[in-house]
């Protein structure tokens, strides 16, 4: 049964322990041996317990992992607490919480803290902070938004981290559940996504309930360096860390993140851009072929480039041979496995092309393309150049022209969700998309 609401006597369900103290050192268990309180509700919503703000001593950071795994993905979630985030733990600077729902395992969060030496590697040992529960779909934006309150307000810290680790649909959204899934006929699963609008309602209301905005939001999951899904978040997170490309299995890698977080005294820009460099290798970049830290304050002026610049398109609707010319750039730029493409290459192109010099067209590209370099401040692609001998798993995986940015440019049909997200209504970016798709101009 999927969650349909919370309410907030569900919040009250779950007793938690009185300090960090007893989190870390009280109990050691795997996902088979939780504890179980008795006053626990099972079911169809989830309980995140009493808020005990006022026990728990205030840290630099506190890292909210939020593993959507009732999936096909559920191995490498599960794997990213077992093996890499409890490498690291929480120590006396940083929270490391981790709620996470896998395919077959149910619902359980946990006070991720490092090994002993004593437990064997690959256990799941680090304390239940709230007892498994069944049916919890993650893919609820109350489920989210009641998650990261809890955090906030059981784990105080000058700064906080929300990480979603899951599927990713670009403009589409994320976060895939078993429980909110359709079975093919094949007994595959079509997994409905939390939509940008919902994760940014998610957000806000979390934000509302606490009084505290999200620092750094992560994504570990493919796709999600989108434009209209980040300016949907632009005011949900001071940063946002996302791919461009699809990830593969292994996504980020925690160990890394963590070690470099443990002392705090990161500040959320430098702790969004070390993130990027960190995994700028290619150990990492087998799956995270791209990977960009953005600063979602810069993204209004993002879509108001975008917006001239889509007007600017519109205005050559009696050109049929210059629409023609702005496919063929279209069809060189840099382009992902959702129908997008990079939205500063497809600018670049049309800067550099002798067709359109001093053309309103060049103008507004360039407008865009100083957006974007605004808004990114870190960013890294995997290059054949610079990886010759690296580790590609297509012929065609070559990333050096990805920016950090890219934008819907799907030739059938956008989502049924696109006309509602703020940036179909703030840009005319779809009303340009649909000129380009006519089969008059394509190449």
């Amino acid at each position: 049964m999927n969650i349909n609401s919370l309410t907030s006597q569900n919040l009250n369900n779950v007793s938690f322990p009185n300090d960090n103290t007893n989190i870390k050192s009280s109990l050691k268990s795997d996902s088979t041996k939780t504890e179980q309180n008795d006053n626990a509700e099972i079911g169809d919503s989830v309980s995140l317990g009493q808020d005990n703000k006022n026990e728990i001593d205030n840290k630099k950071w506190t890292v909210l992992h939020y593993g959507a795994g009732d999936n096909d993905l559920y191995g490498h979630i599960l794997a990213d607490v077992r093996e890499e985030m409890q490498a690291v733990g929480s120590n006396e600077n940083i929270n490391v919480v981790s709620m996470l729902d896998c395919f077959h395992e149910g619902c359980t969060t946990y006070y991720v803290t490092k090994s002993d030496g004593s437990d064997e590697y690959g256990e799941l040992y680090s304390p239940v902070v709230v007892p498994k529960q069944e049916n919890v779909d993650m893919s609820n934006s109350k489920v989210l938004s009641d998650f990261i309150s809890w955090g906030i307000k059981n784990y105080p810290s000058d700064h906080v981290m929300v990480v979603i680790s899951s599927h990713g649909g670009g403009s589409n959204g994320a976060i895939a559940d078993h429980d909110n899934g359709v079975r093919r006929e094949d007994y595959s699963f079509d997994y409905n996504m939390m939509t940008p609008q919902d994760m940014n309602k998610a957000f806000q209301e979390a934000e509302k309930i606490t009084g505290k905005k999200i620092d750094i939001l992560g994504f570990d999951a493919c796709l999600m360096a989108n434009t209209e899904s980040t300016y949907e978040l632009r005011n949900s997170a001071n940063y946002i860390v996302a791919s461009e490309e699809t990830e593969g299995g292994e996504g980020w890698g925690y160990k890394k993140m963590l070690n470099h977080l443990s002392n705090g005294n990161m500040k959320p820009e430098s702790f969004a851009k070390d993130i990027v460099k960190s995994f700028a290798i290619p150990k990492y970049q087998a799956d995270l072929k791209t990977l960009s830290a953005i600063d979602t304050s810069k993204m209004n002026q993002i879509a108001n480039t975008v917006d001239e610049f889509s007007k600017a398109i519109l205005e050559q609707k009696q050109s049929a041979d210059t629409l023609k010319h702005l496919n063929s750039l279209r069809a060189d730029t840099q382009s992902f496995l959702n129908d997008s493409i990079d939205l500063h290459d497809f600018c670049e192109k049309i800067s550099n092309d002798p067709k359109f010099k001093d053309s309103k067209l060049q103008e507004t590209a360039k407008k865009v393309m100083s957006a974007v370099n605004e808004a990114i401040i870190a960013n890294q692609n995997y290059s054949k150049t610079e990886n010759p001998k690296g580790m590609l798993k297509y012929s065609n995986d070559d990333y050096s022209n990805a920016h950090g940015l890219q934008i819907e440019s799907s030739k059938d049909n956008i989502g049924k969700n696109y006309k509602s997200l703020q940036f179909s209504k703030d840009t005319h970016w779809d009303e340009a998309l649909a000129l380009l798709n006519n089969k008059k101009y394509t190449v």
